[in-house]
């Protein structure tokens, strides 16, 4: 059943920059981690960019995670490669270049409707 639920429990460990919780977590109960959770569609890999947690996002490149957004439009992890502070440029530039070195793409859409702008055409604010 857990494994089942792997993506769920996965994404907090990745959030929060617990590597050795999502090592248990993959060992122990072959956690399907590598796609979206059913409620916001973000892979770990996605989470730990977002949180600037670099270790993390490491390993789960390292482990071959889902280096891209799905089918939907969600974002990939390059497009969250700003949660990182200036303090951290030396790890932003070695994580981005893992991330393109294994497939990741800057040019991915990141909207449902496959458009990059930021607003559906017609909206008014």
């Amino acid at each position: 059943m857990l494994a089942a639920l792997g993506m769920l429990c996965s994404t907090t460990p990745a959030t929060f920059g617990k590597v050795d919780v999502l090592k248990y977590l993959l060992d122990t109960y072959k956690c399907d981690i590598d796609r979206g959770s059913t409620l916001r569609h973000d892979s770990p890999l996605v989470c730990a960019v977002r949180s600037a947690q670099y270790d993390c996002a490491m390993f789960c490149s390292l482990e071959e995670l889902s280096l891209v957004g799905f089918s939907i439009g969600e974002e990939g992890p390059l497009h969250w490669l700003c949660g990182f502070e200036s303090e951290q440029e030396e790890e932003m530039s070695t994580l981005a270049k893992r991330l393109i070195d294994a497939g990741a793409d800057i040019e991915e859409l990141s909207s449902i409707t496959g458009s990059r702008a930021l607003l559906p055409t017609g909206t008014v604010c």
